[in-house]
């Protein structure tokens, strides 16, 4: 019983500091490793070593209660190495929220940051699908 009790802050401990990304309400992440993400998840709980996740920019601009526009970029894939005990922020450029007109420009050619838990900015691969297709594309030349 005594190990029982001992055991549970380190357990506690450990996953106060477990890898995770957080997600700004503006982005969609679509799928993190090849598995899908439900919509709109504001975290996700990461391993550390090789991280793919498909993103996109969303807006979504109320006008009243029956008229809206949604505002999405196109798929940008990100690619880096989460390290162990460390947390991520993900979020849009400029990420202050825009007017639509601000909205579709910024969609048009998105632009995403990714920093460690001290503000730290992460370097990371970053294409668009169309980019990553030509970048495969041209190695089997």
């Amino acid at each position: 019983m005594k190990l029982i009790i001992t055991a549970l802050p380190l357990l506690f401990a450990s996953l106060a500091f477990a890898e995770q990304l957080q997600i700004a309400p503006n982005v969609r992440v679509l799928s993190h490793n090849g598995m899908d993400v439900p919509a709109y998840q504001q975290s996700l709980d990461l391993q550390a070593g090789p991280q793919v996740l498909f993103i996109r920019y969303e807006e979504l601009f109320d006008y009243s209660s029956e008229d809206h526009e949604l505002i999405r970029s196109g798929v940008q894939i990100i690619k880096f190495d989460a390290v162990k005990q460390q947390s991520y922020r993900l979020f849009a450029a400029g990420s202050q929220r825009f007017d639509i007109v601000d909205a579709q420009h910024f969609a048009d050619a998105p632009t995403f940051i990714l920093t460690d838990q001290s503000q730290q900015e992460i370097q990371h691969g970053y294409w668009s699908k169309e980019q990553l297709l030509t970048e495969i594309l041209s190695n089997y030349r």
